[in-house]
């Protein structure tokens, strides 16, 4: 099968479902949709990268050694769905410390920007509150900037805050 002429057909979620059990498969199927991913061209890096989200959804241990490299990648990515679920990935992972304060930095800055995306700024708000069960003295700073997007983004936006302020009210009590 020759996996970029499979992902040109369509983006349906059975063509993404069934590159997940061609990756379970033959683990090399996997490093040709992630260099697919990394070309950042629309729309196959998209739908490589929604290979890559629903493989990690079934297999997050499979993408925690790739961590660094998804963090370093990160600021280079143009494509809006691509970021999407590159965060998505990193929100089913385990962060260890040692990357924690790139990652907060990195997230904290997309929450604060106007030009973010909204489902890329929800997705880092989950990475953040994760950040902070590692890191708690950080929960106070992210009450702040949660509340500070209640009010001036999109519905989905003030609802992923109301979620995330509701969990950090009752860990700082």
């Amino acid at each position: 099968m020759d996996i970029r002429e499979f992902l040109q057909i369509d983006s349906s979620r059975l063509n993404a479902e069934i590159l997940v059990d061609k990756i379970e498969e033959d683990p090399e199927v996997f490093e040709t949709v992630w260099e697919i991913m990394l070309e950042d061209t629309y729309p196959l890096s998209m739908r490589a990268s929604r290979v890559i989200w629903l493989f990690a959804i079934k297999h997050p241990y499979y993408l925690e050694p790739r961590l660094p490299e998804i963090i370093s990648i990160l600021p280079g990515i143009k494509t809006e769905s691509v970021w999407r679920n590159l965060l998505n990935m990193i929100s089913l992972l385990s962060i260890p410390s040692a990357h924690t304060g790139s990652l907060f930095n990195l997230c904290y800055g997309l929450v604060e920007s106007p030009t973010t995306a909204i489902a890329v700024k929800a997705n880092a708000m989950t990475i953040l509150y994760n950040i902070s069960n590692i890191e708690p003295e950080l929960k106070i700073e992210l009450i702040t900037l949660f509340e500070s997007q209640r009010d001036t983004e999109s519905a989905a936006i003030f609802a992923r805050s109301e979620i995330l302020l509701k969990k950090l009210y009752k860990e700082v009590k």
